[in-house]
Formats: C-alpha cells, structure tokens, sequence
C-alpha cells in the first residue's frame, strides 16, 4: 500500500512518469520521502554543475533544474495565491482570483522573489544539508497545514488532499521527516521548527483571507517553506 502511496507522489511531485492516475490525500503520506529523494537529486545535480561552471551560474541553474524536475508544479499556487491573498479586497473576491489563470502584478513578484531567495541560498550552502532538507520539509508542511486546517473549497484538488489526509498521513510524513533532520543534524532541527512555526502563522495570515486552504495555497506553502528551510540552514549551519 505503502509503495503505490509513494509511486503516486513521486508521479504528482515531480515530472517523472510514473504513478497510477489523479492522487488523493493518502500520498501525503509519502510528500517527504519523496522531498528527501528530490533534495537528494539537487544535491548531485548542483556537484555536476559545480564540475563544470562558475559557481554563481551553477545556482541559477541549479535552481532552474529544481524547478524543472518538479514541473514547477508550485510556483503557479504561489503566483495565484499572492495575486489574491495580498491585494486589499473581499474573502469572495480572493477565491475568485485563486481560481483565475492569469498572472498579475503580486503574483509575478512573488515568483521573482522566491526564486532569487533560493538562488541566493544555494550560494550560501557550504554543503549538501540546506539542498537536501529544504524541498524535504516543504512537503511535510503541506502534509501538516492538510491535516490541521480546513479547505476553502467543497471541491478540487486541494479538497481531494485535504478531505483524505489524517492522522495515519501525518504519522507517515512527519517519520519520513525526523529520519532526514537527524541526517542533517543540528542546523536541520532549527530548520524544521522554523518550517513549523511559519506553517501556523502562514495559516493565521490565510484563515484571515480565506476560510480555508486551496490546492494554490498549498503549492505556496510549499515554495516559502523551502525558501525558510534554505535560509534557516545557511544561517546556523558550519
């Protein structure tokens, strides 16, 4: 059971081919494990860049191979999620925005922002544990934030995760997640908290937006908490 969780994941997650059609909130189970695993390829990825180009280059491109091997699969939540969650206007008016393709002016910031943030921490790496743990938390703050906070919507993808993810899901992941921090040692548990604590007030800062979380919002969740775990680990990190 436990496999076809995880090959359903690696497919959602990432751009290989793999996984047995649309996932529900049980392959959350194994969101870390195959964050680890993506973390684990960026890690070689960014050696094999190192071996051939300038180090300011090998991190943009680095980061463009993360985004790549993941589909950029978050990033639209996150451009869609700024669009609507930072502008003043109505709760109703938000998930409206959430629901529209288009990029607007906060979205694309947002985008910009984050992807030199991670540029930025991949230079700032003195070794493989900030590349490996930050795509690793993201996903169990997505697995903690299904669990514990409420969906806006009755239907869509987001629902799908968040109505069949519980306790089994958040047992499985968090595992999966104390296995990669103890590997990372010291650095890795102040990352962790510091995911964990910016999941609350990242909820606070939605629930007073919207009255839930949509499956946008979980992709932004997703790409800040990599973005807090890079910056976390190279600040505390050897």
């Amino acid at each position: 059971m436990f496999w076809r969780d995880f090959k359903s994941a690696l497919g959602f997650l990432t751009v290989l081919p793999i996984g047995d059609g649309p996932p529900s909130g049980r392959v959350m189970a194994a969101f870390p494990l195959v964050g680890g695993l993506v973390g684990a390829v960026l890690v070689g990825a960014r050696w094999a860049f190192t071996k051939l180009l300038p180090h300011p280059l090998c991190d943009v491109l680095s980061v463009g191979f993360w985004e790549w091997f993941t589909g950029g699969l978050h990033l639209d939540g996150l451009a869609d999620s700024c669009d609507a969650l930072l502008p003043p206007m109505p709760s109703e008016r938000r998930l409206e925005v959430l629901r529209d393709p288009h990029v607007g002016a906060f979205g694309t910031f947002g985008v910009v922002l984050v992807l030199m943030a991670k540029t930025a921490g991949f230079y700032l790496a003195r070794d493989w544990r900030p590349i490996f743990l930050a795509p690793l938390l993201s996903k169990w703050a997505m697995v903690l934030a299904a669990v514990l906070y409420p969906s806006a919507r009755e239907e869509g993808l987001g629902r799908r995760f968040q109505k069949d993810a519980g306790r089994r899901e958040l047992t499985w992941a968090s595992a999966w997640t104390v296995g990669g921090v103890a590997l990372a040692g010291i650095p890795g548990i102040w990352a962790a908290v510091a995911v964990c604590l910016f999941t609350f007030l990242f909820a606070r800062f939605v629930l007073r937006r919207v009255p839930g979380f949509t499956g946008d919002v979980y992709g932004a969740l997703g790409e800040l908490s990599e973005v807090v775990a890079l910056t976390v680990e190279v600040s505390v990190g050897p």
